[in-house]
């Protein structure tokens, strides 16, 4: 803005410009206005990154005068990069459940052991023994005292009453595994050959459990071992009765959240970097001096 002495003169702004102090060149840019009226005057074109000299002379048409000359740096173009972000790995501490064994003191399956309580699976430590009575030694193909045995007490009994009849296998040269291995009879052991997997023939009768029953012998209890009492178990408040809580190092997610950085220029998030050659930083705002 400049000044005169008539102030209803007109006043002609021209910008001289150039690349150094002493290579300024009159240019075609101009403005009017009248005294003490502000204008503007632009320059168009500009390189990146580069020094500019400049000055404004003021006509009014008769006098003229110079500004001082000032100069400026255009500013640097940077270029938009997205940066980095975040990986999503399988937390291996939980192996991608998001749990972890509970860590409760004496929590062992959810549950902690205060103190014991009477059994409820038997009166007196001793219960019905609840195994299944099977045959024990063949003996020959065909025998009327055959000996039974309990697979969980191993009581023996006696079943004299009782044929046991081994009907010859239907494919007797394939067959190895009956009683007699050259002829193939079935058996009640149930081996692997298909056409012996059938159980045996009982003929007759037996004062005693039949196969496949349940023996009847009282025997001691399996839960309390014969002690009549057994570990009271309480839920554990931690757990809640699972045996597992959350797993802290994933917050239960099951995966860990990783971030990664832009490896060109070392940022995280989008940012824009300077693109010339003096390369003013990698997180700058778009335009800078």
């Amino acid at each position: 803005m400049a000044t005169d002495a008539d102030e209803n003169d007109m006043l002609t702004y021209t910008l001289w410009w150039g690349d150094s102090s002493d290579n300024l060149s009159k240019t075609d840019i101009t403005a009017t206005g009248r005294s003490g009226q502000s204008v503007i005057l632009e320059k168009s074109g500009l390189s990146n990154d580069t020094r500019y000299w400049f000055k404004v002379v003021v006509s009014d048409g008769i006098d003229e005068v110079a500004s001082g000359e000032g100069n400026e740096n255009t500013y640097c173009l940077g270029s938009y990069c997205s940066g980095g972000g975040y990986s999503y790995p399988t937390c291996t501490g939980c192996s991608g459940t998001g749990k972890v064994d509970c860590t409760a003191s004496g929590c062992v399956n959810g549950y902690i052991t205060s103190g014991t309580k009477a059994c409820t699976n038997c009166d007196s430590g001793y219960t019905t023994c609840g195994g299944l009575i099977t045959l024990w030694d063949f003996g020959s193909m065909s025998t009327s005292a055959n000996d039974w045995i309990c697979d969980y007490c191993h009581l023996v009994m006696k079943i004299p009453t009782v044929t046991v009849v081994y009907p010859a296998c239907t494919n007797q040269s394939a067959c190895r595994y009956g009683i007699n291995l050259s002829n193939g009879f079935r058996n009640a052991a149930g081996y692997t050959h298909p056409e012996c997997a059938s159980a045996f023939t009982r003929l007759g009768t037996d004062a005693y459990p039949s196969y496949g029953a349940t023996c009847y012998r009282s025997v001691k209890c399996r839960v309390c071992d014969g002690t009549k009492e057994v570990p009271n178990l309480i839920i554990c408040t931690s757990c809640k009765g699972s045996g597992q809580i959350q797993h802290s190092a994933c917050s239960g997610n099951g995966y860990r959240t990783v971030p990664y950085y832009c490896s060109a220029h070392s940022q995280r998030y989008a940012h824009y970097y300077c693109t010339s050659n003096s390369h003013h930083g990698d997180n700058i705002s778009q335009y800078h001096k």
